[in-house]
């Protein structure tokens, strides 16, 4: 999510960089960090830290039209941990 983020608001040089990681699948000639700071640039990281807590949020949600249980409190849980793992 963070690199799309980044792709549709970085120049076209950026672009190229960004690309480059997605066909090679590797960091040829790319480092990482050239990607983190494009990624840093653009707020791109900071969005999808954003779009995960309100994706985990929902989920949360919709698991409040079942009674409470051992696995609903499970589940309930699970949407943090993955936006905390993330991080």
């Amino acid at each position: 999510m963070s690199v799309i983020h980044a792709l549709e608001r970085c120049t076209p040089v950026e672009r190229r960089h960004i690309e480059t990681i997605l066909h090679d699948r590797a960091f040829n000639g790319v480092t990482h960090a050239d990607i983190l700071t494009i990624l840093n640039r653009y707020a791109s990281l900071e969005f999808a830290s954003h779009e995960a807590a309100r994706y985990a949020e929902s989920a949360r949600n919709a698991l409040g039209i079942f009674p409470d249980s051992e696995i609903k409190r499970a589940l309930l849980w699970a949407p943090d941990f993955v936006v905390a793992r993330e991080k």
